[in-house]
């Protein structure tokens, strides 16, 4: 899922032209797939499956989909669990608790079904995370502005010499902050 529009992109950018927008559309999936992976969360809501590894002292499960709205089914090797062992844990976003740790099967492990995410679509994302948003538009934009380098090039002197170094484009210091405020613990 896109974390904002092309529309907002280019009214940032002042640039009304349709020539670029392929560029944009690529640019903008590309950006937000990345920001999704540098999360180490799911944005959209969807209906989902996890899978853990339960040691029989563990009762706390980090899920990539939050907040979550709701587990339709928890099974631990193979077996299905009463709703009433586990729970959304009301402290803690994207935990799911168990009352009593899962025991260690191996043997399917302990699979977790339900639906979660930060929002069901790019226009609700960017209701509720208007931040993130901006974000992933301001690296889209920074990347309009390099369009062609792949790659910056920094000038070191060194008694009278100077070496030219390649260091490849790194993320906006202030899209970092604001994953940071997102990323899950």
């Amino acid at each position: 899922m896109d974390l904002t529009t092309k529309a907002r992109v280019k009214e940032l950018a002042t640039h009304g032209s349709t020539a670029n927008d392929d560029w944009f559309d690529q640019v903008i999936a590309g950006v937000s797939a990345a920001i999704e992976a540098k999360l180490e969360r799911y944005v959209e809501v969807a209906s989902r499956t996890e899978r853990f590894r339960a040691n029989g002292i563990r009762r706390i499960f980090f899920l990539m989909g939050s907040p979550i709205s709701s587990i339709s089914g928890v099974t631990n090797g193979g077996s299905t669990l009463d709703t009433d062992a586990y729970r959304i844990h009301p402290e803690v976003e994207g935990a799911v608790e168990f009352l009593s740790p899962p025991s260690d099967i191996w043997d399917g492990g302990l699979e977790i079904t339900y639906t979660g995410g930060m929002a069901a679509d790019t226009a609700a994302l960017i209701a509720a995370y208007p931040d993130l948003a901006l974000a992933a538009e301001k690296e889209v934009l920074s990347l309009w502005q390099r369009k062609g380098q792949l790659a910056e090039v920094v000038s070191e002197s060194y008694s009278g010499s100077t070496l030219a170094i390649t260091k490849s484009m790194a993320w906006l210091p202030e899209t970092l902050e604001t994953i940071e405020r997102y990323r899950l613990p």
